[in-house]
């Protein structure tokens, strides 16, 4: 109720850029049908189509963006636990700091620990992402070495009115509810500018709010493989509540666009026990964010102009050990708080694209374990990319992004060729990309006390990739594969190592070179009145790294969590309300040190799930009933070592659309 009250208020958007909690230490943030679209990015220089974009996945609407990466084995997810245990992504064998997720074009990473947490994404605020395995410079602000991930909403494809409730009950006692109302007006009335000329759209306002109560109970046995006796355990103390809202206003007239978006959510959860030590854990961490973000944009045919600004108010806080009179033993608090802005030009010129953006960002971060607790720090960086095509076939991307901050950098570029199979389709026939990307170290990397190094260089990688496109169609049977190869070559590599005694800080010593083959391929055909469409999807990363600076084949070891095979399969059918899918991802064994010991590496594992779904149309409502399975063998495995992961889970879910008003332009 907590949460639908708070829904309620921030529709209207009045809290504006207000704070959501007057008492900073109250919450903290730690940085941590199903239908497959077109794979391509969104962005408007966007060159690369060898990315995965998805949108509105019934199967995953009720959990987060790490179960679904996950899943789907589109990249490595280590997950400290079940739900509601922080997540982080690595990507073709780099670290989860290495890859950059945005929100209306801002870096959500946490400034602290430089990576982001995946549980604290739900898939129902997200319709609309964009995994771009292969980033150029100029393809999204930030320094990202591995991946981006583009979080968009629907807003821009909302065309009625209705609300949406979705709910969902698996067997570990987890819940999930939430309500989504869109709302759509028309001001004033198309007109016509001239006999012959197209007409003038109607100015249009969208109101659209989403919100969701999650309660988090993880009630699972599994058997205690670090203890001698191997007992089999009920999970304790794993229990916890999340909630959340986001809200969106959109007014377009013309030429002009301007976007009101805020995202407010919370969690409170008990960390469970690692494995082989206690049966029950001690530890509490308590999350919140506030984000709030304007964009205004200006676009004719052939040119767009955009302004943005962004508030970011995130926090954390871990507390452990518990005594008799009520206080903590550990007690870490996190707080920052950033203000960030955005110009982007975009044009098109004869055969020529162009793009020029510039980033502003200004943080304040408390953090307890900071020399004088508080850290102020402004950065800013710029970009550019042209794309030019040459006779219809050829395209090529040049960009170039730099870094301006007290700590020197080189400028990140990058080189992209395509040649297209012909001048109608859009899919690739060959891609080729040279780029050379970087990445800051975090603040906890340079300012964490006694053992911060603000001293580190720059993480900096040379990226080569090479797409091919392959499409074809066979009377009903359409096949679809987009296989690459990737080589990157990473040095003055970040590791924190341990020192004098217990003390841990963090150097530059390592070179990592990762490099592999990904093989994604989709299959669909009509069987009759059936709809039959198969995923594959093959990974195979080789990830390795050297303590020195320069490379010793006789000393390099194996990167910790990179698997070297992800192989994922579902197979899929429909017919007319009716479908049914099931899927299967297979992960190979991960080392867990750096000095590759095979008795600390996790054992390779098979997940197995599907799902049922059925449909029905209630007088322009519609019900959706939703049974789907996880881990159907009932599998023991670890995503994180000593970190126990539920066996066996169904899941019953209802999504109910009603009052449906069509507002479709015509």
């Amino acid at each position: 109720m907590r949460t639908i009250l708070l829904g309620i208020l921030l529709l209207g958007f009045t809290s504006g850029f207000a704070q959501i909690h007057p008492d900073s230490s109250s919450f903290f943030y730690q940085a941590q049908p199903v239908e497959i679209v077109e794979e391509k990015s969104r962005s408007y220089n966007s060159l690369s189509e060898n990315n995965h974009s998805f949108s509105n996945q019934p199967e995953y609407q009720t959990q987060d963006l790490a179960t679904y990466l996950d899943r789907k084995g589109l990249a490595q997810i280590n997950i400290n636990g079940a739900t509601g245990s922080a997540a982080a992504i690595r990507f073709r064998g780099t670290s989860s700091d290495h890859t950059t997720l945005f929100w209306n074009g801002f870096s959500i990473n946490s400034v602290s620990l430089g990576s982001a947490d995946l549980s604290m994404i739900p898939l129902f605020f997200i319709d609309d992402a964009t995994l771009i395995s292969s980033p150029g410079a100029s393809k999204l602000p930030g320094s990202n070495i591995g991946a981006g991930v583009e979080l968009l909403s629907s807003h821009h494809k909302t065309e009625s009115s209705g609300i949406r409730l979705i709910a969902s009950y698996n067997t570990m006692d987890n819940s999930f509810t939430g309500v989504d109302v869109p709302l759509i007006f028309r001001i004033g009335k198309s007109s016509s500018l001239t006999e012959n000329s197209s007409s003038r759209e109607s100015a249009k306002l969208i109101v659209r709010t989403r919100f969701f109560d999650q309660n988090i109970q993880n009630n699972f046995k599994y058997i205690d493989s670090y203890h001698f006796d191997k007992p089999l355990i009920r999970q304790e103390h794993n229990n916890g509540k999340a909630g959340g809202a986001m809200n969106e206003i959109i007014y377009s007239t013309g030429a002009h666009k301007l976007e009101f978006g805020n995202w407010y959510q919370q969690k409170k959860i008990n960390l469970p026990a690692i494995m082989g030590m206690t049966k029950a854990g001690t530890a509490q961490q308590s999350d919140a964010l506030f984000r709030s973000s304007i964009v205004y944009n200006y676009s004719i045919e052939k040119f767009r102009l955009g302004f943005s600004t962004a508030f970011f108010d995130e926090a954390t806080e871990y507390r452990d050990h518990l005594n008799t009179e009520g206080e903590w033993a550990i007690d870490s608090k996190i707080h920052s708080r950033g203000l960030l802005n955005r110009i982007d030009i975009s044009g098109r010129f004869k055969n020529i694209k162009f793009n020029i953006d510039g980033l502003s960002s200004y943080y304040d971060v408390k953090n307890v374990s900071y020399n004088n607790g508080v850290i102020r720090k402004h950065w800013g960086q710029t970009g550019a990319s042209f794309i030019y095509k040459l006779k219809e076939f050829h395209l090529f991307h040049v960009g170039v992004r730099y870094d301006i901050r007290e700590v020197k950098s080189e400028p990140a570029k990058s080189f992209n060729y395509k040649i297209l199979r012909n001048s109608t389709t859009k899919n690739p026939f060959l891609e080729m990309q040279i780029s050379k990307a970087f990445r800051h170290a975090d603040f906890n990397e340079r300012f964490w006390f006694p053992s911060g190094n603000p001293n580190l260089r720059p993480e900096s990688g040379l990226s080569y990739m090479l797409n091919v496109g392959l499409d074809y169609t066979i009377g009903k049977l359409v096949l679809s594969a987009k296989p690459s190869i990737f080589y990157n070559d990473i040095s003055n590599w970040i590791q924190w190592i341990p020192q004098l005694g217990s003390i841990w800080s963090p150097v530059n010593f390592k070179r990592v070179r990762a490099g592999g083959v990904e093989l994604p391929m989709n299959l669909s055909t009509e069987i009759k009145k059936f709809y039959v469409q198969s995923e594959i999807r093959y990974s195979f990363t080789e990830s390795r790294g050297v303590d020195a600076s320069t490379w010793n084949d006789e000393e390099d070891f194996v990167m910790i969590y990179s698997p070297s095979h992800i192989l994922f399969v579902e197979f899929l059918v429909r017919r007319k309300n009716l479908n049914v899918g099931v899927h299967n991802k297979y992960t190979s064994s991960r080392y867990t040190d750096e000095s590759n010991t095979k008795v600390r590496a996790l054992a390779p594992y098979n997940l197995t799930g599907g799902f049922a779904s059925i449909n029905f149309a209630l007088h322009g409502s519609s019900l959706e009933c939703r049974l789907s399975v996880d881990n159907l063998l009932d599998v023991s495995y670890e995503s994180v070592r000593a970190y126990a992961m539920p066996g066996r889970v169904i899941q019953l879910t209802l999504n109910y659309r009603f009052g449906i008003i069509n507002k479709k332009n015509k």
